[in-house]
């Protein structure tokens, strides 16, 4: 079915400019000849009437390497042929919504987002929609609001997940959109017309245990006995001591183990956050930033924490451990990970509930809002927005006898009017 294409347009093209007949309608069936003629020519399969008088060929097939095809007429046979090869190059010039998940992914990566963050990207990707080839191979410019719609509907029989994670999910997806739209590969973003709030419903319930996500009032007090013991028995044993400070102010894992001696500004009664150590899970490799929040904070340096570095300074001088790093030991700087086993062995000894670094900002955040610390000022400190404190870090840390006395006084009051 081959033929000199070149040729036959050449002629057709001199025909037509010799006659005067070359018009926006001759050459516009002329590049539709052409385009068929380019379809035909990629047809590698034999075409054959059957002595049924039905016409047969193949045509590529993933699953079975060719498929069998047959049509009632050399006609029909033909536009099918056209049809199909015609499909297969719209398919492979098309970019699909993986191409652009690549796309935005290596953008994140140029904006400055951590490695840690991208790590999360490609699990992330790797849960919602690797698995689901349907999603991954679809032309982005395909993907409307009905299509995301069926997605979630897959993904809710696939899986498990919580809402937060799906949010997280559709953040992503979202984001994916947004660059498809910036690099005008779509029009429209899709995501726009989504109300992912309908699906909660689908999403399994997040029962958080107070008893594993704060200390109370007994478990602080064993924490601290601990803590007491373990600086008398193991005087040098430095990760306790960082435990502590972040009972005593909420510091995060990577902000302890960046914390310097010239943070802490004893003539203006702060402790300077400015900066976290992060580790990268691909690099196996400790590395320094600024805070999670990208700003500096400033921590009250009340007379407890005053007196807590000046005995740990002096001890570091006595074992030969002092270092620009407020945490170091004989090996030198004490990294997070370390610190954040350390909080989980010294809570288990303890004997609380809860345990871990985590727990003890928790704790801390929660003992400023029952003190009557208002969200403002508990999230300055902590170093996050006050949405995150309220929905995240505030847990009711009072006693029973405490709730009883607030109450008895009420009571008082309500009968006395």
């Amino acid at each position: 079915m081959k033929d000199n294409n070149t040729s036959e347009i050449l002629e057709t093209l001199q025909y037509l400019e010799a006659h005067g007949k070359i018009n926006y309608t001759a050459m516009r069936d002329l590049a539709d000849d052409m385009r068929k003629k380019e379809f035909l020519n990629m047809h590698q399969y034999q075409i054959w009437q059957g002595t049924n008088g039905k016409w047969y060929t193949y045509v590529p097939d993933e699953e079975k390497g060719r498929r069998l095809i047959k049509r009632i007429s050399e006609q029909a046979i033909t536009d099918y042929i056209i049809d199909f090869y015609k499909k297969q190059k719209e398919k492979s010039n098309s970019v699909t919504f993986q191409d652009c998940y690549f796309t935005w992914k290596d953008r994140q990566k140029k904006c400055g987002i951590s490695d840690s963050t991208i790590n999360k990207y490609e699990s992330d990707y790797r849960r919602y929609f690797e698995n689901d080839n349907d999603i991954c191979n679809k032309p982005i410019e395909d993907i409307d609001e009905k299509y995301i719609e069926e997605y979630i509907f897959r993904l809710f029989d696939r899986l498990t997940i919580r809402y937060q994670a799906f949010r997280q999910m559709f953040s992503m997806f979202n984001g994916i959109c947004k660059k498809a739209k910036k690099d005008r590969i779509i029009n429209d973003n899709p995501c726009d017309y989504i109300d992912i709030d309908l699906y909660k419903r689908r999403c399994e319930d997040t029962v958080y245990d107070p008893e594993k996500r704060v200390l109370d009032e007994e478990g602080c007090n064993k924490l601290f006995a601990m803590l007491q013991k373990d600086h008398i028995e193991k005087r040098n044993y430095i990760p306790s001591y960082a435990v502590e400070l972040a009972l005593l102010t909420g510091m995060r894992a990577g902000e302890l183990a960046y914390l310097q001696w010239e943070h802490i500004k004893s003539d203006k009664g702060y402790i300077l956050i400015c900066g976290s150590e992060k580790y990268d899970q691909k690099k196996k490799e400790y590395w320094d930033d600024l805070t999670k929040t990208k700003k500096q904070r400033r921590i009250p340096l009340t007379p407890e924490i005053k007196a807590f570095f000046d005995n740990l300074k002096k001890i570091e001088m006595e074992y030969g451990y002092l270092t620009p790093y407020v945490f170091s030991n004989e090996n030198g700087r004490i990294h997070r990970g370390t610190l954040c086993s350390c909080g989980q062995n010294k809570c288990k000894q303890a004997g609380t509930t809860a345990g871990g670094l985590q727990v003890l900002r928790r704790t801390f955040n929660s003992e400023l809002r029952t003190s009557g610390v208002s969200s403002v000022i508990a999230s300055s400190i902590l170093g996050h927005s006050q949405r995150v404190n309220e929905r995240y870090y505030t847990y009711d840390t009072s006693n029973m006898d405490y709730k009883t006395e607030v109450m008895h006084e009420i009571n008082r009051r309500m009968r006395s009017v």
